[in-house]
Formats: structure tokens, sequence, C-alpha cells
């Protein structure tokens, strides 16, 4: 708005003061606490000292023991998440061609760990030098969308910064480089040593559009025109309506849980040496040093006649410790909707208790999986432009539909008595279909009917029907019944 009024203020101005902006934003800072926590890195455990004032002023106590154990709980939580739903095969129906130009398995896998981590994970679509369709995952870290005031699901820009390495001199320099992204063209910039931003003199032309087409004739290069998508081609796969990580609804709880077990590990350290009380000493010397050397080597210690020494204890609150660790680990599983797989039970549990233990994982992956046919749709959108492109037969991505095949951990004694005993109530495709130890049902009952006819060839033959059985001379009598008197 500022350029399509003539203000003064140029582009390369703009950038910079959206990018300083940006870096010391919450938004950002979530984003990089994500990534750190899903590493075990937990930022807050990570930074804690303890300092102590002396002569009016702060020192930090080097001291003093200082552990900083960080819990990888957002990592398990995740990492359920994803695989919950993307770790068994899923069917797509209806995008038969776009899914030739890219591999959806991995590219969602990563993308929704990315979006967990950050609340919104970038994808950038693009055509290579060899005219072939290309999906990239883009940090959220790096991407700042520009939308539309007036329809805010209208991506107007896409400015994307990231830092590289420049040898000035002797020295190594960081410097951004910056993409600035709209409906046709991508425009490059630099960064100088005074931290304003200039034409990248490096790529040409600049800007230029999204892709090329290059004509040649006769091994000879005869045309080169520019095409746009028509679009931004970055698609955001956003973590939930918030738009926020999953880090957030339970960080302050994995930080106190960091706190409490850093603490108790310090105390152990600080306290594995009891103190001495010491009354009337006539010792040998007045160095500690020398004093602590004197009692190890001898075990005695020289006293007045009214003299008396004494090991002083410090009694650790352990029960009140496990008993907070406990409600912290709680509402961390709570509030992150996942599934400690320490309260799941032994093979007695009910899959009904399973299933109850679930709903919060359910809840999250059904809206993680709405998420992701949204974000398929805009990439197949783009798909078809590159279909369309090239000639060939594009999808209607309107009928596109995506089944996820969720992973749960069931009862298997259970689930197999459930399905024995509906047999001859359903049908037995039903049946086979049902039964947790089975993959490919066509394949299974394949393997019955093979089953069925060997044994029928070990009976004799393959002509055994429901009423006759095969005597010793091979021709088929009535079924015998059973009989009280011969005990048959």
């Amino acid at each position: 708005m500022q350029l399509q009024s003539n203000s003064p203020v140029s582009t390369e101005e703009i950038i910079k003061d959206l990018i300083q902006t940006d870096v010391a934003s919450e938004i950002k800072q979530d984003m990089f606490d994500g990534t750190q926590y899903y590493k075990s890195k937990n930022v807050v455990i990570n930074a804690r000292d303890f300092s102590y004032f002396s002569n009016g002023m702060l020192n930090k106590d080097t001291f003093r023991a200082n552990n900083k154990i960080a819990n990888g709980f957002l990592k398990v939580i995740i990492d359920q998440k994803i695989n919950y739903s993307l770790s068994k095969p899923f069917i797509i129906k209806g995008a038969d061609n776009c899914l030739k130009l890219f591999d959806v398995n991995t590219l969602l896998r990563k993308t929704c760990k990315e979006a967990s981590k950050k609340g919104v994970e970038w994808v950038h679509t693009y055509i290579n030098k060899n005219g072939e369709f290309k999906v990239i995952n883009i940090s959220g870290q790096e991407i700042i969308p520009i939308y539309d005031n007036s329809f805010d699901a209208e991506l107007l820009q896409i400015i994307r910064y990231y830092t590289v390495l420049l040898q000035e001199g002797k020295d190594t320099k960081q410097r951004y480089k910056v993409e600035v992204w709209d409906k046709e063209k991508v425009t490059y910039y630099m960064q100088d040593s005074n931290s304003k931003y200039y034409l990248d003199i490096e790529v040409d032309p600049n800007p230029m559009y999204h892709w090329q087409e290059v004509t040649t004739q006769l091994g000879e290069l005869t045309k080169i025109e520019g095409h746009g998508w028509g679009k931004v081609p970055f698609v955001p796969l956003w973590n939930n309506d918030e738009h926020t990580n999953d880090l957030e609804q339970i960080k302050a709880h994995i930080d106190m849980y960091d706190i409490i077990i850093s603490d108790f590990s310090n105390n152990l350290e600080d306290l594995q040496d009891a103190v001495i009380k010491l009354k009337n000493y006539s010792g040998v010397t007045e160095n500690m040093g020398e004093f602590l050397e004197y009692l190890k080597r001898y075990k005695v210690l020289p006293l007045d006649s009214e003299g008396d020494a004494e090991y002083l204890t410090t009694e650790i609150p352990i029960e009140a410790r496990k008993e907070m660790l406990s409600i912290l680990r709680d509402n961390i599983f709570e509030f992150g909707q996942g599934v400690d797989v320490n309260k799941t039970g032994d093979g007695n549990i009910t899959n009904v208790v399973i299933r109850n233990r679930y709903a919060g994982l359910d809840l999250k992956a059904n809206d993680t999986e709405a998420r992701i046919k949204e974000f398929l749709k805009e990439i197949f959108w783009f798909c078809n432009e590159y279909l369309k492109l090239t000639s060939q037969q594009q999808d209607d991505i309107n009928k596109f539909e995506i089944t996820f095949n969720r992973s749960l951990i069931i009862n298997l004694k259970e689930t197999i008595e459930s399905v024995v005993a509906s047999k001859g109530i359903i049908s037995d495709r039903t049946v086979v279909a049902n039964h947790p130890w089975v993959e490919d049902v066509d394949k299974e009952l394949k393997e019955m009917d093979t089953d069925k006819e060997k044994q029928m060839e070990l009976l004799g033959g393959d002509d055994i029907d429901d009423g006759g059985f095969r005597q010793s001379d091979g021709t088929t009598g009535e079924k015998p019944t059973k009989s009280a008197d011969k005990g048959l």
C-alpha cells in the first residue's frame, strides 16, 4: 500500500522493517521454542543459572550444583500424532495424475511434523530446469506471509528470508538473502554490511518469472518466455485454527517438570557429603583442607573435654516431588492430547478403556486430517496447472478424497474373540477384514480356499460335500449319526 500510494519509503526499507519486526516477534520465538523442545533442548531449564549477592554485586554461583535435565515430552506427543494418522498407507481417490508428480507420503509426514513444532509449515511448488514439477518444504521461520486486508484467505505475497555466510576479507559474516514472491514473479534481494538491502546482482534477470519456457531450434536457443502460476506458489499447512504449535498448551508444565527433576538431582549432588558440626575442636590445624585429610586418614578427631562432633544431614522431600511429577505428567499428556503409554495397562485392558485413553489424540488427529485435506487440495491445484501446461490429463480436485488408516493399540485377544463370535452372523469376508492379523483381505481369502482344498485332498478327494462321507471303497454313503448305545 505504501508503494502504490507513491510513498517515499522504498521497497528495501519496507523489507528491512518487516524482517526486523518478524525476527523479534512472539510468533517466531514460539517457532524457535517448538523446534528446540522437540530436540529436548528445553529453553527454560537450559538458560537457568544460580546467583548470589556479595558486596552489593550479583555473582554467578559456580559452587552450587546446576544440573539441567530436559525432558522430551514434546517429541513423544508430536511423534504420536504423526504416526497415529500417517504411519500406515492412506487411500487417496480422485488425484491419480497429481500423485504421479511427487511422493505425497514423504511430503505429508515431514510437513505435519514441522507444522506441529512451529504452528505452520510452508511448501513451495516449482518447475525445475528439466521441466519437472517439484515440491519442497520451506520452514515457517523463514516466511512472512502478506494477505489481502479484505479477504484474509487470499495470499498476495510471500517474503522469504534466510541467512548465508559471506567472506569479507578475513572475516566470515552472516547476511540475509531475501526473496519476494507475488502471483507472477519473484524478486531477489541481498543484505549488505550496513544491514541495508539491495537487488541481488548475482541473479539475472531480477525480478524473474516463476518459471521460463525455453524454445530451441536445431539445437540453438530461439526464445525464452517467462510464466507465472497466477498464484503465490507457497502453500501453508497450519497446525490448528489458532496457528499455534503443539508446545504452547504444555510448555509451562514441561518447564516445571524439568525444574523439579533438575533440583532433585542438585539436592542429591549438593548433599552427598554431610556437614560436620564441631564443638570445642582442639585440632592439629585450622586449615579445613588439612582437617578433612586428617579425618579421612586417622578416622578420629581431637576434641576438648567437653567437645563433640556430629554429622548434619538434610532430609529431601521425595514423596512430595514424586506426587508433583505425577500430576505434571498427567497434565502434559491431557493438555497435549497425547497417550501416556505407561498407563495403557497390561494385556487384560479392554478395547473400550483403550479407546477412552485415545480420545484426546483422536480429537487432535481429526483436526490435523481436516487440515491435510485442505493443504493437499491447494497442492493439487498447482499440479493440475502443470499437467495442463504439459498437455497431460488433469484431476477433478473437487472430487478428491483421502481416507486415513490410523494406528491404534488394541487388545488382540478381545478383538479376535469378537471376530470369531461374529462368524455365521456376518459374511466371511467381513470377519476376515476385521481380524487384526489380516492386512490383505483378498490374499487371505485365497489362502483360506487353498487350505480347504488341501484338507479335502487329505480326506481322499475334492468332491466331498457336507451331506456325505468317503467310505473305504471310494463310494459315498449317508453320514452316520450319533448313537448313545454304540457310543458314536
